[in-house]
């Protein structure tokens, strides 16, 4: 993948997305841990 991705989420999926949260190395911003690699949630 090049570059950015961005998209439309449906507003449930966001909830779900926030349901798996988690806080990102030390402590930092609430995100995803997916393969080993971290992505951090927008606010």
């Amino acid at each position: 993948m090049r570059g950015r991705l961005e998209a439309l989420v449906a507003r449930a999926v966001v909830y779900d997305l926030v349901a798996l949260a988690a806080p990102g190395p030390d402590r930092g911003p609430l995100g995803i841990w997916s393969g080993g690699a971290f992505f951090p949630l927008p606010y």
